[in-house]
């Protein structure tokens, strides 16, 4: 699970989309519980003309620390709703990306579901392309 520090340390905006991990089995590592030194260290790597926001890095060096690890099947990015900035850098880090991503818009905490997981569980489990899932996907 790839996305904003501040999006992911909101309890109250992040517990349904956990809720709706665990129901779809899909065990997901978060990126603002990393270690912060690693993951600025793998930023590094990120070119300076790529980098378009502040946040980018934490974003791009999450997303490279945790594509090494083979028992990462794929990554969902997790964006705010009204953020072009964080919802333009996920799409970035997912066309980079040779594992399966999932982009899922978070908003309103008490209307939430995200139906899509299970359909990206189903391309992990079944060993579908690597293209991503969701809106981003249709031509």
């Amino acid at each position: 699970m790839i996305g904003p520090r501040a999006l992911l340390g909101e309890a109250h905006l992040l517990s349904p989309l956990r809720a709706a991990l665990d129901a779809a089995e899909l065990h997901a590592v978060y990126s603002h519980e990393l270690a912060l030194p690693e993951v600025l260290k793998r930023a590094e790597r990120l070119p300076a003309g790529e980098r378009a926001a502040p946040g980018d890095l934490e974003l791009f060096g999450a997303t490279s620390l945790l594509g090494g690890k083979g028992a990462v099947r794929g990554f969902v990015f997790a964006v705010p709703a009204r953020d072009g900035a964080a919802h333009a850098a996920a799409a970035r880090l997912a066309a980079a990306q040779h594992k399966p991503t999932l982009t899922v818009t978070v908003d309103d905490p008490e209307g939430a579901s995200f139906p899509e997981l299970t359909a990206f569980r189903e391309r992990l489990t079944l060993g579908a392309s690597a293209r991503p899932a969701g809106p981003e996907a249709t031509p």
